[in-house]
């Protein structure tokens, strides 16, 4: 049965054009040295030095690796094309990957990466990135992530307060989609978009917590985005993610991954359901 499984995957992967070895290749490195594994303390964040995240994060490639083989049936469902669309997704899946592995987008330089490229959606002349992005960004070595839109259907906000106001700006934040964890426990609990996936106990966090760190980025919400167009929705969604990461919790720990890409896909697809 073994046997049969990898004859399956081989013949997977010759159909769908690309190699086991060129797949790997292709995941975004995290843009930094990989973390202890047997680490249990902290260390500073490589793009926040105000942030600490565990010691032990990065994960290894290796590690990585075979996540976003889990995640993408040996790499056969892993996007190889050249265009931003594609490395976008890479990001994406890469960084739910090391998500899944309990280390935050903080303890590596993927979401910078990815943000570079998502700006490339709605300016194309944002930079060099644009128009070479695999050496830019790393195609092989490099990497990149994206968020979501519709305030009705993907959680444009916490509350539901008419987006404009800056003293509105935390009724804007996506709603994590799940009750916040206890910030004693010390345990694991099974993820709420995937019983296969553990996270902390003490995840997600509340909102009053994450509104905090959004308010610290954003100059107490002066630069949170307050439109009800599908981009402003999705940098609201990146900026929470990335607060929630801050607070050592993964995205998996929460739906905002998921209503993210559903927001994402209506920028190629806007026939797409809920676009």
């Amino acid at each position: 049965m073994r046997v049969l499984s990898l004859l399956w995957l081989a013949l997977a992967l010759s159909l769908s054009g690309v190699s086991a070895t060129t797949w790997r290749e292709a995941i975004p490195s995290t843009g930094v040295e990989a973390g202890d594994p047997n680490c249990q303390g902290d260390k500073k964040s490589p793009v926040n030095p105000n942030v600490n995240v565990p010691c032990r994060c990065p994960p290894t490639a290796n590690a990585i690796a075979d996540a976003v083989a889990s995640a993408t049936g040996g790499g056969a469902t892993f996007p190889k094309g050249t265009d931003v669309e594609s490395q976008i997704r890479r990001i994406e899946i890469t960084l739910s990957a090391i998500q899944t592995l309990k280390c935050p987008a903080s303890s590596t330089t993927l979401l910078g990466r990815l943000q570079s490229l998502t700006a490339c959606r709605t300016n194309p002349n944002a930079g060099p990135q644009c128009s070479n992005p695999a050496s830019t960004n790393g195609g092989s070595a490099g990497g990149t992530t994206a968020p979501a839109n519709t305030a009705p259907s993907n959680g444009g906000g916490g509350g539901g307060a008419a987006a404009g106001a800056a003293t509105d700006f935390r009724t804007l934040i996506p709603a994590t989609g799940a009750a916040a964890g206890d910030p004693n426990c010390q345990g694991d609990k099974k993820s709420p978009v995937n019983p296969n996936i553990n996270v902390p106990c003490r995840c997600p966090p509340t909102d009053t917590a994450i509104a905090q760190v959004v308010a610290m980025r954003t100059g107490n919400g002066a630069t949170f985005p307050t439109g009800a167009d599908r981009e402003s929705q999705i940098k609201r969604f990146e900026i929470t993610l990335s607060a929630i990461q801050t607070l050592k919790c993964p995205a998996s720990s929460t739906t905002l991954l998921g209503r993210l890409q559903a927001l994402t896909a209506c920028r190629t697809n806007p026939s797409t359901a809920g676009c």
